[in-house]
C-alpha cells in the first residue's frame, strides 16, 4: 500500500469518539470529533466535520444496516446557528457515532474509517491495492489479474482478485484469487500442478509490524503446509518494505 498507510496500523482495535466542541463558520457549523484507537489515550486525534458530512455518511451506512434506523439528528432549516440548537445537535451526533461504532459490521466500513481517520484511510485504497498486485505480478508472466472481486470476509483493507494463468505454466485456464499483507523482499512459487481446481488469492495492506525476515519465514511455512484439510498456496510474493505480500491459493 501507499507509505501513508502505516504498516503498524491495527485495524482490529476499536475506535472511540466524542465530540468535544464546535465552531461556527459563515454558513455552517463544524464539529470537532476526538477519535481514539484502542485503549491508549495517546493514540488519539481530532477531525472536523459539518452536519452534511454526517448526512452523507449516513446515506452510505443506513442501507447496510436495515434492521433498525440509525439515530442521525434531523435536518433543520431555521435557527440552526443558535447555541442551544448547536449543542443539541452535537449531543445527537455524538450519540449517532456511538451507535454506529457499536455495530461490528458498520464499524469496519471503509467509508466510516475515512470519515474518522482520513490520514490512514482513503477511498482509493481498492485502486491502490489493484496497482500493487499488478506490480507484484509484473515479473511473473504465468499470472494475470482478470478482475477485482467483491469483499470476502470481514477484514478491512483486504482485497481479492480473480487471476488467470498463461499457457505453459502448468496451470492453464485456472482461475485464482489473490491477497496483499505486509513488507517483504522476494517471491516463491508453490508446487501445485492441478489444471482444473479453482484457487484463490487476496491482498491486505497494514497489520502487525513484521520484519522481512519474519515474513519470509511465514511465507516458507505457508508454501509447505501439509494437511489433509489445508491446501498450500501456489504462489507467495514479498516485495520491498511497506509493500504488500501477495498470496495466490
Amino acid at each position: 500500500m501507499e507509505d501513508s498507510h502505516d504498516a503498524t496500523l491495527d485495524d482490529t482495535q476499536p475506535l472511540h469518539c466524542s465530540i468535544t466542541g464546535s465552531q461556527k463558520l459563515d454558513d455552517h457549523v463544524e464539529y470537532r470529533i476526538r477519535v481514539q484507537r484502542g485503549d491508549n489515550p495517546e493514540n488519539a486525534w481530532d477531525v472536523l466535520h459539518r452536519f452534511s458530512d454526517f448526512d452523507h455518511l449516513n446515506s452510505i451506512l443506513q442501507p447496510r444496516c436495515q434492521s433498525f434506523e440509525l439515530p442521525l439528528p434531523p435536518k433543520r432549516v431555521f435557527s440552526k446557528m443558535s447555541a442551544d440548537f448547536v449543542n443539541r445537535r452535537r449531543e445527537g451526533l455524538e450519540r449517532y457515532l456511538e451507535v454506529v461504532l457499536k455495530q461490528p459490521m458498520l464499524a469496519i466500513q471503509l467509508e466510516l474509517k475515512v470519515f474518522l481517520d482520513p490520514h490512514n484511510y482513503s477511498l482509493d485504497m481498492p485502486t491502490v491495492a489493484l496497482r500493487d498486485a499488478s506490480m507484484l505480478l509484473r515479473s511473473e508472466p504465468d499470472w494475470d489479474i482478470h478482475k477485482p472481486l467483491r469483499d470476502i470476509g470481514w477484514r478491512l483493507r483486504k482485497y481479492y482478485f480473480l487471476l488467470t494463468t498463461d499457457s505453459g505454466s502448468g496451470f492453464e485456464g485456472k482461475h485464482c484469487v489473490g491477497e496483499l499483507v505486509g513488507p517483504g523482499c522476494d517471491a516463491t512459487r508453490g508446487s501445485s500442478s492441478s489444471s482444473s481446481r479453482r484457487s484463490s488469492s487476496s491482498a491486505a495492506g497494514g497489520g502487525p509490524n513484521a520484519s522481512p525476515k519474519l515474513l519470509s519465514a511465514v511465507r516458507d511455512v505457508l508454501l509447505n503446509v501439509r494437511h489433509p484439510y489445508l491446501v498450500a498456496p501456489e504462489f507467495v510474493a514479498l516485495t520491498a518494505r511497506k509493500r504488500p505480500l501477495l498470496i495466490i491459493r
